[in-house]
C-alpha cells in the first residue's frame, strides 16, 4: 500500500510513532578532543578527496558514492605529538564541552523514565588510541612504545574522571560507556596479557571513582564490536559486558531489581 498522504506519519520518528521505549540515552557532553580540529582538504581530484577530519585523522573518500574511508594518517606518532595534542585539546575544562541547552536538558532528564549514560564513541582505552595513532600503529606500540601507551591511558583516565565528576555534580546517570571496537567477528585484537596491562588498571580507576559519585548504579558498559564471546581471561571490572545491539537489553536487565 502507498504511504499515507499528508506527511503526518512520515514526519514522526519511527520510535515515537510505534510507541517504542526511548532506549539508552547518551548525554551530549564532549568527552574527546576539544577544540575540534579544523577540517582541511589535503588533496582533491574528480573522484576522490583527501582531508583531515574534525578528530585530526587524515582520510581518503570517494566523491560519487558513500563508502568507508581509507585511513591514511593520525595525529599522534610519538611523545611530542601526544604532549602537544594533550595540552591543546584534552584538558578537563568543562567550558565548551556541554551542550548549549544544558540548563534545559538538566531539567528534562530529572524526571526521565529511561536509562542514561556518559561516554561512548570514542571513549575507551583501546578505541580512543585507535583515533590517536591508528589501529596497526597502536598494536605495534604495545611492544615498541609501551611507555607512550601507558602515558596516554593514564592521562585519559584522569581526564575522564575529571569531566565525569563535573557533569555528575548536575545530573545523575546510570552507566559509563566505554567504546573499544577491539574485536573482529571471531576474536579479540589483543591478548589477555595486553588487556590486563594496558587497559585493566585504567578501567578500574575510572569505574571505582564514578561508582562513588552521583550514579543510580555503579554500572559500566563496554562495547567491543564483536559477535565473539568474552574469554574468561578478560575479567572486566564492571557489572556487565555489552556487545553491539544488545547494549540496551543488557543494561535494562542489569538495572531491574
Amino acid at each position: 500500500a502507498p504511504w499515507p498522504s499528508g506527511g503526518t506519519q512520515r514526519d514522526q520518528d519511527v520510535r515515537d510513532y510505534f510507541g517504542f521505549h526511548k532506549g539508552l540515552f547518551r548525554l551530549p557532553v564532549r568527552c574527546w578532543v576539544y577544540p575540534l580540529f579544523e577540517r582541511e582538504v589535503i588533496e582533491e581530484d574528480e573522484e576522490n578527496i583527501v582531508y583531515i577530519d574534525r578528530m585530526g585523522v587524515t582520510m581518503k573518500t570517494q566523491k560519487a558514492i558513500a563508502s568507508t574511508p581509507g585511513y591514511m594518517d593520525w595525529p599522534v606518532h610519538d611523545v611530542e605529538d601526544w604532549e602537544k595534542l594533550k595540552a591543546e585539546r584534552l584538558q578537563p575544562k568543562i567550558e565548551g564541552r556541554l551542550p548549549r541547552n544544558w540548563e534545559q536538558l538538566k531539567a528534562e532528564i530529572k524526571g526521565r523514565d529511561y536509562p542514561m549514560m556518559m561516554g561512548g564513541l570514542p571513549c575507551g582505552f583501546y578505541g580512543s588510541l585507535r583515533y590517536l595513532m591508528g589501529e596497526v600503529n597502536l598494536l605495534m606500540a604495545y611492544y615498541d612504545k609501551p611507555k607512550l601507551v601507558h602515558a596516554i591511558c593514564d592521562h585519559l583516565a584522569d581526564f575522564w574522571i575529571n569531566i565525569f565528576s563535573q557533569v555528575l555534580q548536575d545530573v545523575e546517570v546510570d552507566a559509563i560507556y566505554f567504546w573499544e571496537d577491539m574485536c573482529s567477528t571471531k576474536s579479540m585484537n589483543i591478548s589477555p596479557d595486553s588487556f590486563r596491562e594496558f587497559m585493566m588498571p585504567y578501567y578500574k580507576r575510572v569505574s571505582a571513582h564514578v561508582a562513588r559519585r552521583r550514579m543510580s548504579s555503579s554500572l559500566s558498559l563496554r562495547h567491543c564490536c564483536s559477535a565473539a564471546r568474552q574469554p574468561s581471561s578478560f575479567r572486566f571490572p564492571a557489572t556487565v559486558m555489552a556487545f553491539s545491539r544488545r547494549n540496551y537489553e543488557i543494561l535494562k536487565k542489569a538495572l531491574t531489581p
